[in-house]
């Protein structure tokens, strides 16, 4: 925004350091020749005004890295949640666990996919509604997982009338859900699922993941390649391919799958939080800002 740029200018003006910190990668957008172009002559000029770059994850990094920012001035410093304040909530969901299933209406016993987000083109739940098509035997019997969507947007009705259409009692749109709501459907799931395109994060996925729960994200998403270990905490997908997704969807019917990939979900999490966050800053402080 001009305003950034005009406080960047006006502290190397004062000789003030600057920091910047922003969530694009190569993935957050679709960007033609003359915008790229455009891009790389703007970096030529930002990079006289800013010192150091606070890399949000590898992706991000990359971004800085191809237009041109040397190494030496991106810190990592990463996309975080509040891991205590979710671990937390899930410790105290897991006791009403039962009781929420028992007000949803849904069979002990039955895996659970979960989706938390707006219902919104660019986060595609209508691709995972047709991939959960696909893991019916003969594309009329139910599968065995059910299929919950919470979250409001312009694809709610669309994505109704498609469910309504489908007669499965398996899938369930819930609608709009506050963030202390959210850490007991993460609790209730068995995987999470973030299908979106050109998505900068998805910081759902670190709150999925401080529940100790799998997930599942395409490759549109910027936390997959830091966050999503492929077969180890869960899994990732070429964005469009629905038979990918509902190989991955199938991973479901293995309780024993679920529960390690869980683990390794909260083991990976925990090394992605505010001490790290802190840590990057300072590591930028001591480079950019040597004690004399």
């Amino acid at each position: 925004r001009w305003f950034h740029d005009l406080a960047m200018i006006e502290a190397r003006l004062c000789g003030v350091k600057v920091l910047l910190r922003d969530e694009a990668t190569p993935i957050s957008a679709v960007r033609g020749l003359m915008k790229r172009q455009f891009k790389r002559l703007y970096f030529s000029v930002l990079t006289r005004f800013v010192d150091g770059y606070l890399a949000i994850g590898t992706l991000n990094s990359r971004y800085y890295q191809g237009y041109g920012v040397p190494d030496s001035r991106i810190f990592k410093m990463p996309y975080s949640v509040d891991n205590s304040f979710f671990q937390d909530k899930a410790r105290k969901a897991t006791p009403s666990r039962e009781k929420l299933r028992s007000e949803l209406r849904l069979e002990r016993g039955r895996p659970i996919i979960l989706f938390a987000s707006k219902l919104t083109s660019r986060k595609r739940p209508d691709e995972l509604l047709e991939a959960y098509r696909l893991l019916s035997t003969d594309g009329k019997k139910e599968p065995a997982p059910y299929l919950l969507f919470v979250g409001d947007g312009e694809l709610r009705g669309s994505i109704e009338q498609k469910a309504k259409e489908m007669g499965w009692s398996s899938i369930r749109i819930l609608g709009f859900k506050n963030q202390t709501e959210l850490p007991s459907f993460y609790d209730l799931c068995d995987i999470f699922v973030l299908p979106s395109v050109n998505e900068p994060w998805g910081l759902v996925i670190n709150e999925a993941m401080n529940s100790s729960r799998a997930v599942i994200v395409s490759d549109q998403v910027g936390c997959g390649p830091d966050l999503v270990r492929h077969g180890e905490n869960g899994f990732i997908y070429q964005s469009g391919r629905l038979e990918e997704l509902a190989a991955c969807l199938k991973a479901t019917s293995d309780p024993a799958l679920m529960h390690s990939m869980g683990e390794a979900s909260l083991r990976i999490i925990s090394e992605w939080s505010f001490d790290q966050d802190l840590e990057g800053f300072k590591r930028a402080l001591r480079t950019l800002v040597p004690r004399g």
